[in-house]
């Protein structure tokens, strides 16, 4: 990640006008090989970006790409980012060899930044999203809602009072969403890391964003367009390369092409960790290393550029370039040996003399003598003609090879080369342009309204103004080889025979070779829909099914691209041409991170309608208690209802277990009871009753029910007589147990033991006063104690100074 998080703002500016060259030498130290004098170098590319940096390249490179990284949006963004800004082009050094370590450099920095192409979005502040109202939404650490600047927002380069832009995006600390909850924040609120260099800070995302499209207003209001365009995932990365100078004065594109150090790079992008990494970046530093020797073998530049101006670099290089090290990667550079010779410099103030002994300069190895050129010259001049020409040269009208065979046979040329190049040949050329110019111009512009949002738009927003032009004449059948059909919906790529005799036909085409043509239609898919996962384009082609899965994320399921009559988990094509699909629905439902990958997998495999939940116990917080997942039927009252969403769920295999883990402070059997929708049979007090309730159904036959206990917290005993002495001990406990038990207290008869009635000073009998029995004296309060079982000990004890025939009533 791009780490300028000082709240320092430094604007570019080059001064160093000298570039050199290095190569490592068998002792794995780097030799100086040649300099160059930067003002003699024109960067306007010594040749096509495409035939230095090949799909296969990128493919090898970054195998696992995925949206918004194509082969395809990079080349248009790079084309789009020179048109926008030509002082400061991206990969155009004046030679070839040049454009090859810049690429070189560039990509192995941005493979480290991104994950290999895989991540647009930074792991650390956004690794897992919800969806809600059209707009993504982040789910943050919890460390970072203290300050601001943790969510990569410095307020010194905003102006909120005034809703102006200072020389950052407006910004300011968020708080967590209340609707999602949990730590989730609108992605386009923050300006964490995104594309291909992920660019952070809002200070950047302004910059950029003027940059690319002439608007501090386009990445300032949506900055995961960073995370979901091409054109800006790719573009603020050149931005960045090109312009941004960081801490160290000097842009990333400077360090290669002026001082031709890699180590500067590493200084401009992430130097305040990495120049000299600490202990938790070294093996970072070793990834990112690996990376760039991985891209410098695969664009086969001549020499590693030096590692100087990152303080530590060569030593981490020098540890992990073994066979067995971190950067592997490196060790062919390790014991290639160093030219014989040094590279060609770029031209100097006036041509050579002599022609060349192999490759021509770019100019007549003679200032030409008269006013026009007897052939067109291979490429333009460096001195003018001694007469000025009546118009600007041009390419020639047939496609010329590299370089002429022999010097020019006359001194002066005889024609004036007419007006500016056209863009190609007037005839084909002898091999196969490696951009036909009928491919998309541009890179999807819009960001998609659905799920998922990282994903471009389904295909490219301009295509060729019109079709191959066909034909199906009697007895011929066509080349049998494919090209791209721009004019049937959705686009693909369709085979040069008669549409009657295989559906993959498209048509003959009247001229095939006016155009580019493939063997095979994964070919053609490569080429024209690297936006579109390829067995999906071929699908278009062959008119079949990939049997892949896409992310459903209006169902949080997978879906899998099969005909929707044939299986449950078919779910057609995707609507969205873009979208990634997966080999596996465990490898799809990898992407759905809130849901437990089991749920999601039977969900999508046997569809919502026959899945039946995991059969576990859960933590239901609204229920109050345990619920099982399962579908809520009156036959399973245990079941709450299928999770939709069991991220941060634990889950039980009993009732039990649950209800001891998340509801310690209720009964372990009132928990369990009320999980399956049943009763315990103990008793609780009821205050307004004055008496004990039974927990078990309410019904007129059992009136000593008073079904569960509304207070979860309430004390549950086994027995009536417990519940009575522990909660209502000022209730006469034999009125308090009869009550209890039998729902009334008329049926009470009391203890038949013998208590004191002070109100006559006499031992009487815990019963009813009754005719039947003098000794009764009503039944017991609850202070009275009824602890004696005759009147004998009742009054020997209590009124001792009476005789018994006295003391005892009778």
């Amino acid at each position: 990640m791009i780490a300028i998080n000082q709240g320092i703002k430094i604007k570019s500016g080059v001064t160093n006008r000298i570039m050199v060259s290095y190569r490592n030498n068998l002792v794995g130290k780097f030799v100086l090989l040649a300099t160059w004098n930067m003002d003699n170098i024109h960067r306007a590319g010594a040749v096509d970006i495409s035939t230095v940096f090949t799909q296969t390249a990128f493919d090898n490179l970054a195998p696992g790409a995925g949206a918004p990284y194509t082969y395809t949006g990079f080349l248009d963004a790079v084309t789009n980012w020179n048109t926008k800004n030509p002082s400061n082009a991206i990969f155009a050094g004046s030679t070839e060899m040049q454009q090859r370590h810049e690429l070189a450099a560039f990509l192995g920095n941005a493979l480290h930044e991104s994950d290999a192409f895989q991540a647009s979005r930074e792991y650390f502040m956004c690794s897992t999203t919800q969806e809600s109202t059209g707009n993504l939404y982040c789910q943050l650490p919890s460390t970072q809602f203290d300050t601001a600047a943790e969510q990569y927002c410095s307020t010194t380069h905003t102006n909120p009072a005034t809703s102006g832009y200072e020389d950052g995006c407006n910004c300011l600390l968020q708080s967590p969403d209340a609707t999602l909850g949990g730590t989730y924040v609108d992605a386009n609120k923050l300006f964490f890391g995104r594309g291909a260099l992920q660019l952070s800070w809002n200070y950047n995302y302004i910059d950029a964003s003027k940059a690319l499209t002439g608007s501090a207003d386009v990445l300032c209001n949506s900055p995961d367009l960073v995370a979901t365009n091409e054109t800006y995932a790719w573009g603020t990365a050149f931005w960045f390369w090109t312009m941004n100078t960081g801490s160290v004065g000097k842009t990333c594109s400077a360090a290669v092409l002026t001082d031709g150090d890699f180590g500067g790079t590493v200084n401009t992008i992430n130097g305040a960790i990495e120049c000299p990494a600490g202990s938790s970046h070294e093996s970072s530093l070793a990834q990112r290393l690996n990376y760039y020797c991985k891209a410098a073998t695969e664009l086969s530049v001549d020499a590693l550029l030096t590692l100087a101006d990152c303080n530590g670099l060569q030593t981490a290089f020098d540890a992990c370039a073994t066979a067995s090290g971190a950067c592997s990667d490196c060790v062919t550079w390790l014991s290639t040996k160093s030219p014989t010779f040094s590279p060609t410099k770029s031209p100097t103030d006036s041509p050579v003399t002599s022609p060349p002994s192999k490759a021509p300069t770019k100019a007549p190895t003679n200032p030409p003598t008269t006013a026009a050129p007897t052939k067109n010259p291979v490429k333009n001049p460096t001195v003018s003609p001694s007469t000025s020409p009546s118009a600007s040269p041009t390419r020639p009208t047939t496609s010329p090879t590299k370089a002429p065979t022999n010097p020019p046979t006359t001194l002066a040329p005889t024609k004036s080369p007419v007006k500016n190049p056209t863009m190609s040949p007037s005839t084909p050329p002898t091999a196969s342009p490696t951009r036909p110019t009928t491919s998309p111009t541009k890179a999807p512009t819009k960001v998609p309204t659905k799920s998922p949002v990282a994903s471009p738009t389904p295909k490219p927003t301009n295509r060729p103004t019109s079709n191959p032009t066909t034909t199906a004449e009697a007895g011929t059948s066509g080349t049998m080889k494919f090209y791209p059909n721009w004019g049937v919906s959705p686009a693909r790529c369709t085979m040069d025979c008669d549409p009657a005799t295989d559906p993959m036909c498209g048509g003959i085409i009247s001229n095939p070779t006016s155009m580019r043509m493939y063997d095979t239609a994964q070919a053609c898919c490569a080429f024209w829909f690297g936006w579109m996962d390829n067995a999906r384009c071929v699908a278009l082609t062959t008119g079949d099914s990939t049997n892949k899965w896409w992310v459903d994320y209006s169902t949080s399921s997978c879906k899998q691209d099969c005909l929707t009559s044939t299986a449950s988990s078919c779910g057609g094509a995707p609507t969205d041409l873009s979208m990634k699909l997966y080999d596996t629905v465990t490898e799809c439902c990898s992407k759905l991170g809130w849901i437990q990958p089991s749920t999601c997998a039977a969900v999508s495999t046997s569809g919502p309608e026959s899945y039946t939940g995991t059969q576990k116990f859960h933590a239901d917080w609204t229920a109050g208690t345990c619920k099982k997942d399962c579908p809520v039927s009156e036959a399973n009252p245990e079941c709450g209802g299928i999770l939709t969403n069991t991220a941060g769920e634990t889950l039980f295999d009993t009732a039990k277990d649950c209800c001891a883990s998340k509801f310690g402070w209720i009964d372990s059997d009132y928990c369990q009871a009320i999980a399956t929708g049943g009763h315990t049979n103990k008793y609780y007090v009821s205050y307004s009753d004055n008496a004990c309730k039974k927990d078990c159904a309410v019904s007129e036959s059992s009136p000593e029910c008073g079904g569960n206990p509304t207070d979860q917290s309430s004390q549950l005993f086994a027995a009536a007589s417990e519940c009575c002495a522990s909660k209502l001990s000022w209730v006469n406990l034999s009125a308090c147990v009869s009550k209890s038990e039998t729902g009334s207290a008329a049926a009470a008869t009391g203890s038949g033991k013998w208590y004191v009635d002070w109100s006559i000073s006499k031992c009487v009998k815990d019963c009813p006063e009754s005719a039947l029995d003098s000794e009764c004296g009503g039944l017991a309060e609850s202070w009275e104690s009824t602890e004696y079982s005759s009147a004998s000990e009742c009054c020997s004890t209590r009124l001792k100074w009476m005789d018994l025939k006295s003391c005892k009533r009778s």
